[in-house]
């Protein structure tokens, strides 16, 4: 990896004055813990093909390693080393995106473990540990805005590099015409199923985390057969046909996969 610089939670490692780097150990550079090293219990959630943290606890764990020091190479402070302590050592999943290398449009998901870097008995720089809530990284959420009329086939692609399905982040459907919507997909044979719908109605899926609502009074889990709408791709085919029984608005959004790591 050729990149220098990199945004975490928002903010940049360059505007702290710092660059990634590699150190030498032969050259007199010691390691030693910075109180921050974190160990994560995680769950893996299939519907979003990654790993959820559900307890943090200040011991170790590696999935990546980097290391960074000031760009002059100057030695650095304790308020200094806090504050970069505080930025990066996160009991919550950040986003990660490399500024050059070739890595630009790739995110990464997670926090960091950081460990000190001395030389002489001072601070020179961190080596870190990035702790990855998923897989590979991803691209940014694409939002796919459909307007459907009845029985019409309307191509979407999937983006994402995992061969299989990924299901939305959040699919949203105004309902134009009453009656029972039935929407496919034709890369798999399965029809996700709502009946009893209402012109004018509002349905949001959470297809993560299973969760379905409506703008109805009426029982919206009795009416749906919980196949939850996702796309999916083969090693040959990429292409999405989504079909509806009725006309509707159809917006969706999904985080595809990108099968880069570093």
């Amino acid at each position: 990896m050729t990149a220098t610089d990199f945004e975490f939670g928002g903010s940049s490692l360059s505007s702290r004055d710092f660059e990634i780097c590699q150190f030498d150990s032969s050259g007199g550079f010691t390691t030693s813990p910075a109180g921050s090293t974190i160990t994560f219990t995680k769950i893996f959630q299939r519907a979003a093909n990654k790993f959820s943290i559900v307890d943090a606890t200040y011991e170790s764990g590696f999935e990546a390693s980097l290391s960074m020091m000031k760009h002059d190479g100057e030695v650095i402070d304790t308020e200094t080393y806090a504050e970069i302590s505080r930025w990066l050592c996160r009991p919550t999943n950040e986003q990660l995106r490399f500024i050059g290398g070739g890595l630009d449009y790739v995110y990464f998901e997670g926090t960091f473990s950081m460990e000190k870097v001395e030389h002489r008995g001072r601070i020179v720089g961190f080596n870190l540990t990035f702790t990855s809530a998923r897989t590979h990284g991803t691209l940014l959420p694409v939002l796919e805005a459909l307007t459907l009329e009845a029985n019409v086939g309307y191509a979407v692609a999937d983006l994402s590099d995992e061969v299989g399905f990924t299901y939305p982040d959040m699919l949203t459907v105004t309902i134009k015409e009453s009656g029972t919507l039935r929407v496919t997909n034709g890369v798999e044979d399965r029809e996700m199923v709502i009946q009893k719908c209402e012109a004018g109605e509002i349905i949001q899926i959470d297809c993560v985390n299973k969760i379905i609502t409506t703008t109805s009074d009426r029982d919206i889990l009795d009416a749906f057969n919980f196949n939850f709408f996702r796309l999916a791709n083969s090693y040959d085919n990429i292409e999405n046909v989504i079909t509806s029984s009725l006309a509707c608005d159809f917006n969706f959004v999904y985080t595809p996969i990108k099968k880069v790591v570093f």
